[in-house]
């Protein structure tokens, strides 16, 4: 990007390089996953209960490689990898409406909102 501003098109991995007449620096790599928090649920993906106070179970059509908890700011709060049970405990999430973002086998990402009582 030749601007102060860059929207990554894809979740992954970036530096930024700055360069001036007389050198160029590059950062460390980061990591950038971004949740649109706009998407609506889909076909995909079902949650339930919501509103939930405990433990929130997930429903979809294939295999699940990672389940992520974010709030409505995009901040993520929880992660939890090799779930194949399809359940999360929200039970030490504050009363709130939360995004779940799930990973499927196929590298689909879906999302979900959700509210903890």
């Amino acid at each position: 990007a030749d601007s102060y501003i860059f929207a990554p098109p894809d979740n992954g991995f970036y530096a930024v390089q700055a360069t001036n007449a007389f050198c160029t620096t590059i950062s460390d790599c980061f990591s950038l996953t971004q949740v649109n928090l706009s998407e609506q649920t889909n076909d995909i993906l079902s949650v339930y209960p919501v509103p939930t106070n405990d433990m929130l179970y997930i429903d979809v059509n294939m295999g699940i490689q990672k389940m992520e908890v974010y709030d409505m700011l995009g901040r993520a709060l929880h992660a939890v990898a090799d779930c194949d049970a399809g359940m999360l405990d929200v039970s030490s999430l504050a009363q709130g409406k939360y995004v779940v973002r799930v990973l499927l086998d196929d590298q689909t990402a879906v999302t979900a909102d959700f509210v903890v009582n």
